[in-house]
């Protein structure tokens, strides 16, 4: 972890939702990792994070990595490319709970016609991971019908710190 971040900008925004620390320090492979203080309503009666809250912050964590693209995801569909999600995965290692400040770690990988987001989750302070997940998507037109990501999209995400190599085309999880 980077001890810094916590002097220089709070884990979470004021708001106590994930804060990105981008230009604070990075997880291997350049990608910074995304924030989230567990509020009240991410918990179950058991006072540990829901199962499926988890898919929202990844959601929150690949929204903060597209930003560093220099895009949003409202941008890209604006320009008539959707990522749908294809598949998940989740495995629950340990729980999370009301208040924890978590940090999600990003690496993602892709061809022209699919990305995959890979996760890890942290408590902030612990090297002891939480959750492992993935998410793997698919490019599609307005039409709702596959299509290779277009030049200006592979560009960016080239240019972007992915982590690993880029999956073969072809590619079937």
């Amino acid at each position: 972890m980077c001890a810094s971040a916590l002097n220089v900008r709070g884990p979470v925004n004021e708001c106590g939702y994930g804060d990105p620390i981008g230009h604070l320090c990075a997880t291997p492979g350049g990608v910074a990792p995304y924030r989230h203080r567990v509020l009240y309503g991410d918990t179950d009666q058991m006072g540990v994070v829901y199962y499926a809250t988890y898919l929202r912050f990844f959601e929150g964590a690949r929204g903060e990595w597209i930003r560093d693209l220099g895009l949003t995801y409202a941008q890209i569909e604006g320009r008539g490319i959707y990522l749908p999600v294809l598949e998940v995965g989740v495995r629950y290692l340990k729980p999370a709970r009301y208040d924890d400040v978590l940090e999600i770690h990003l690496r993602v990988s892709h061809t022209r016609v699919k990305v995959r987001f890979e996760y890890k989750v942290y408590r902030l302070g612990s090297t002891e991971v939480l959750i492992l997940g993935h998410t793997v998507h698919a490019c599609i037109n307005k039409d709702g019908r596959p299509t290779r990501a277009p030049d200006w999209l592979v560009a960016a995400m080239k240019g972007a710190a992915t982590s690993g190599p880029t999956l073969p085309e072809g590619y079937e999880p």
